[in-house]
């Protein structure tokens, strides 16, 4: 499958919106796999504008669109996958992934909602380099918000720093590494900004 004929899936996926039976019956096994498969195509349509190694797409109304989509399908197929399995690991990374990225282009409230159902997401999922990255861009995110308590921000800035070197310490690839150390630097300065953060 060409570039081109997998985006075209994606939009058809993404454009489809369960109704009928599903609207009755949301829960029923393949209305859930239905949203998880709409999830998947809308998440991938954003990611499809993101520069390489990047964690999220730059801010444009059609990424809002889709992982509007990508957030609101993912919430509705939670138990799609047996809990355990790879395909229930992949939609949690993927979920979080959503929210997280999803987070900066909502009001202040919302997004910071969103920010933390991300991270806690992402604090369920197995430890791996792309895994530990993804924990730190959005502990970083959170340590960068403002109307968060200063206490509340230096934890998030420990944490991204902590996620970025076990990220940096298990050898991965030289994207996620170049990110990881962006992420732990990053890290330090809004600690070193922040009266009495230490250990950053």
């Amino acid at each position: 499958m060409t570039k081109a004929q997998a985006a075209g899936q994606d939009a058809a996926n993404a454009a489809e919106t369960p109704d009928g039976d599903c609207a009755a019956k949301p829960d029923d096994p393949a209305c859930l796999r239905i949203q998880a498969i709409r999830g998947r195509a809308c998440l991938a349509l954003a990611r499809a504008e993101a520069a390489p190694g990047a964690a999220c797409p730059p801010p444009s109304a059609t990424v809002k669109r889709h992982l509007d989509c990508a957030v609101d399908a993912y919430a509705k197929a939670r138990g799609a996958a047996p809990a355990g399995s790879t395909d229930a690991l992949n939609l949690a990374e993927n979920a979080a992934r959503a929210q997280y990225c999803a987070s900066g282009f909502k009001p202040p409230a919302e997004g910071l909602a969103l920010l933390r159902q991300a991270r806690a997401g992402i604090a369920s999922l197995p430890a791996s380099p792309e895994h530990d990255l993804l924990g730190a861009s959005a502990a970083l995110a959170l340590a960068q918000r403002n109307g968060v308590t200063a206490e509340e921000r230096c934890g998030a800035a420990r944490e991204a720093s902590r996620l970025a070197a076990r990220a940096l310490g298990a050898s991965p690839p030289p994207s996620v590494a170049d990110a990881a150390t962006a992420t732990r630097n990053a890290a330090r300065q809004e600690a070193s900004g922040l009266a009495g953060c230490t250990g950053v």
